[in-house]
């Protein structure tokens, strides 16, 4: 995997790894959008980053695992964050097309070794489960509703 460090972020975990974290980048479906975001996390004055970026051919990573990305605010502690190339308001079937596929089989493999080097269970939390502090899968817009530190939707 391609590595473009992210310019902001904490060095070292501040929390043990809990969450699985997607989100969108808000971002055009390209061949090159996860080089692109890398490039923006590396260079840009507002604190965000990722610690991987991916699209349909490619990841790229940003942040180490062993540090904390600034990602979602209520989840960055505890959580691991990938950001999908794509729209949060993408439907259905925009998500069923050949590029958003290839994304996701792109992403399979991260979020599999995540999930066994942190023990995390491959299942989607509900905003109930997220707040009573269970492992899982969830989203920058569910960390939004619950810890309201962000008004982001994605994905």
């Amino acid at each position: 995997m391609k590595s473009i460090q992210a310019r902001h972020f904490h060095k070292g975990r501040l929390s043990p790894v809990r969450l699985l974290v997607a989100h969108t980048m808000e971002w055009p479906e390209t061949v090159t959008a996860a080089e692109d975001c890398a490039r923006m996390f590396a260079t840009m004055e507002r604190p965000a980053s990722a610690h991987v970026c991916g699209d349909s051919n490619s990841r790229v990573r940003c942040v180490a695992d062993k540090d904390t990305a600034w990602a979602a605010p209520g989840g960055n502690a505890d959580g691991l964050h990938y950001e999908f190339f794509g729209r949060a308001g993408q439907t259905v079937a925009q998500w069923a097309d050949g590029p958003s596929q290839a994304a996701l089989r792109v992403a399979a493999p991260q979020f599999a070794d995540w999930s066994l080097r942190h023990k995390i269970p491959l299942r989607w939390l509900t905003r109930g489960q997220l707040k009573a502090g269970l492992k899982g899968l969830t989203t920058h817009a569910d960390i939004s509703v619950v810890y309201r530190r962000s008004s982001h939707t994605d994905p």
